[in-house]
């Protein structure tokens, strides 16, 4: 969507209703998020998911209880099920026992006991501890007994054909964690046993938005709001300066919530934030908070290089975009965080930065790249200027050079489906509340008069959420608010 700087011929600054730019939007929801890239710089990620059409049926929004995978409890909740891993690690929270040799645990082919803190190992499950190297064998045909609340206990042999061999015993005290890697039986076994992971549940819930503008009706008079055009697609539409206001101010806010936003719902299903009177005010939590939120790494920016990229993938459940054909990872950050990921990229791509360019204005150069290729991943680094926002708080915090520590605020977002037409990431409203617009009118319009003021302001709600269907598919890498380090200062 882009403003055009003259109108349109064949139109003139009295315009039929159909093509006001909120009531087209209303009608056709998909507008929403493509109004969002008439202001990238306040909505960044909701402007690249459009850019991207990566939008549910036509659409920036779904009704809530019409998306696959989705159902409806009451009215404002919504629930979906969370994609979980194909198996389980199990967590070593007691000290193995070896009674034969103590210091030597397995040694001769003695049992070792082990304590997990799961029972979803089998008997003749072959297991690798977390030197990814020893593989102990539960040999047994007794399932795990659980011998305390939470605890289960194994009976393990080291995997290997030397009697002499034994189980370093670092890797099976308390703290350390075990996977299965296959299994194995005896010629005219009897049985095998059954593994099966379930989803987890996760829910979220809708957050009221709304905003207004007015205007005097002498102002009106005097055309102080003069329409502005805006063009999408072959779609020409009209707004006002002080709509466009409102509007910037909405996805901005929305934006904010979509990333940031915050539940004040309780795990029991209570509302705890509440107005002076009393009266529940229901949020939903944002992309960064849902679940036990997204996977942190703090980092020093003078230390940024691709090996931390490659930590913060190797952490991450990067899944392919059906609709685009492409493994895409939004990069998202403030200048500080961008610019040391364009150099980072550009450095180890051999990429001359100095790519000259000539347009009216005469010659330039083009150092900024909309996406980068490498790994099998497409990055689209994006700046958010919401990290580097003077009006924000925070301002104390800075490193040695005088930036803001939010500056270096890096979230990377997986961009592509769990299932095939089914998006990781999708936008949720809770029936047509995607936007609702209304106007008051008093003696500036005549007739029938809602009140008797000489103006009319104007209201939109919008009652929206966001889901995410993986939780492994939201990495952040922060700088740590301290100052004990003489890399940071605060300017307190």
């Amino acid at each position: 969507m882009r403003f055009l700087q003259t109108p349109p011929q064949g139109f003139s600054n009295e315009t039929t209703t159909a093509n006001h730019m909120l009531t087209y939007a209303i009608n056709r929801p998909e507008y929403l998020a493509t109004i969002a890239t008439l202001y990238k710089e306040v909505a960044p990620f909701s402007s690249l998911l459009a850019d991207r059409g990566q939008i549910l049926k036509g659409s920036a929004f779904s009704k809530v209880g019409d998306a696959k995978g989705y159902r409806r409890v009451g009215s404002r909740e919504i629930r979906w099920a969370v994609e979980g891993m194909e198996n389980r690690v199990g967590n070593i929270i007691r000290d193995y026992d070896c009674d034969a040799y103590p210091t030597e645990p397995g040694k001769n082919q003695t049992p070792v006991k082990l304590y997990l803190d799961t029972n979803w190992f089998s008997p003749r499950d072959v297991c690798e501890l977390s030197d990814n190297e020893t593989q102990v064998y539960f040999y047994r045909d007794q399932l795990p007994e659980e011998v305390e609340t939470g605890i289960w206990e194994y009976w393990a042999k080291i995997n290997t054909n030397q009697k002499e061999h034994f189980i370093n015993p670092d890797l099976i005290t308390a703290g350390n964690d075990i996977s299965v890697l296959y299994n194995q039986y005896e010629e005219g076994s009897e049985t095998a046993y059954e593994k099966y992971t379930f989803h987890e549940e996760a829910r979220t819930y809708m957050t009221i938005m709304r905003l207004k503008w007015s205007i005097t009706g002498t102002a009106e008079a005097m055309d102080a709001n003069t329409p502005i055009w805006v063009a999408h697609n072959g779609v020409t539409q009209w707004t006002t300066k002080q709509e466009l206001t409102m509007i910037k101010r909405w996805a901005a806010y929305r934006e904010a919530q979509l990333m940031f936003g915050k539940s004040t719902v309780g795990a029991d299903g209570r509302v705890l934030m509440k107005l002076a009177n009393g009266v529940e005010v229901m949020a939903g939590d944002g992309l960064l908070n849902q679940g036990d939120g997204v996977w942190k790494l703090p980092y020093n920016p003078d230390s940024f290089s691709v090996n931390t990229i490659e930590t913060v993938l190797t952490n991450m459940s990067i899944a392919h975009s059906h609709r685009n054909n492409d493994t895409a990872v939004a990069v998202i950050g403030g200048l500080g965080a961008i610019s040391n990921f364009n150099r980072v990229m550009k450095d180890f791509a051999g990429i001359d930065p100095k790519v000259v360019v000539e347009t009216k204005g005469g010659k330039g150069i083009d150092a900024d790249y909309t996406f980068y290729k490498w790994a099998g991943y497409t990055f689209y680094p994006i700046r958010y200027q919401w990290f580097d926002d003077q009006e924000r708080a925070g301002r104390a915090y800075v490193d040695q050079y005088g930036r803001r520590l939010q500056s270096h605020r890096m979230i990377f977002i997986s961009l592509g489906d769990i299932k095939h037409d089914q998006p990781q990431i999708e936008l949720l409203a809770l029936g047509d509340r995607q936007m609702k617009k209304g106007s008051v009118n008093g003696i500036n319009k005549g007739g029938d008069m809602a009140n008797s003021v000489d103006a009319s302001h104007h209201h939109v709600l919008s009652e929206t959420a966001i889901a995410n269907k993986d939780i492994n598919g939201i990495a952040e890498l922060y700088v740590p608010q301290i100052n004990s380090s003489s890399y940071f200062v605060n300017r307190v």
